[in-house]
């Protein structure tokens, strides 16, 4: 049911659908808060990105125990990553939250997600360092925390990532040079990197190995 310019907002009777395995309602015009779907126990795909969904992200997302599949991306949705979404540390592989208003730190609970390939948090209200921890998911294959407010130096830790093939780090506050491993890791990986590395910035990311520095063209 994705891409049918469906309008309205989701109906609490969704919730009852405690057999459905994957609801995908992407690239329509929905709007409201998501409803209650903590019984929705056997869900492991919800798409719903692309539409006009407003609130925080649900305390009740956590019950998704099968989840592996979270895509809310380019929505409305505000508030903080609920740290209880910690739970589903062990089945879900790709996180998407990009383009929406949610805003705080990154909490550390993500770091416990050893199943995930996936974490997009790019184009949000983040804010502070990124937790160095997050080089603990071995299985993480793209990375996009770009056009947030990060600070501080990227982690060296990301050079444990052996599996990333993209890395957005762009349009952010980072400082300090590009760790070493991150580079090793475009040489015999192919990593694809963005990082504010255009020396006319003020406060630049030193990076020899990145696929794009910005501020450019490319980076709008």
């Amino acid at each position: 049911m994705n891409s049918n310019k469906l309008q309205g907002t989701l109906p609490r009777e969704l919730g009852l659908l405690t057999n459905l395995k994957s609801l995908n309602l992407a690239s329509n015009s929905l709007a409201g808060t998501l409803p209650n779907i903590s019984n929705m126990l056997r869900l492991v795909n919800l798409q719903l990105f692309e539409n006009q969904l407003t609130g925080s992200i649900p305390e009740a997302v956590q019950q998704l125990q099968s989840i592996e599949i979270l895509a809310l991306g380019s929505n409305k949705l505000d508030g903080t990553i609920p740290r209880s979404i910690s739970r589903l540390s062990r089945t879900l592989r790709g996180l998407y939250l990009s383009d929406n208003n949610i805003q705080g730190r990154i909490p550390t609970d993500l770091c416990s997600f050893s199943s995930l390939e996936a974490l997009f948090l790019d184009s949000n209200d983040l804010f502070g360092p990124v937790p160095s921890c997050i080089g603990q998911l071995s299985k993480l294959q793209q990375l996009y925390l770009f056009q947030n407010q990060f600070t501080g130096q990227i982690p060296t830790t990301f050079g444990n990532l052996q599996k990333l093939t993209g890395l957005g780090l762009e349009n952010n506050g980072f400082n300090g040079e590009m760790p070493s491993g991150v580079c090793e890791l475009v040489d015999e990986f192919s990593l694809d990197v963005w990082a504010d590395c255009d020396t006319s910035d003020s406060t630049p990311v030193t990076c020899d190995c990145c696929s794009v520095c910005c501020p450019s063209d490319k980076c709008q």
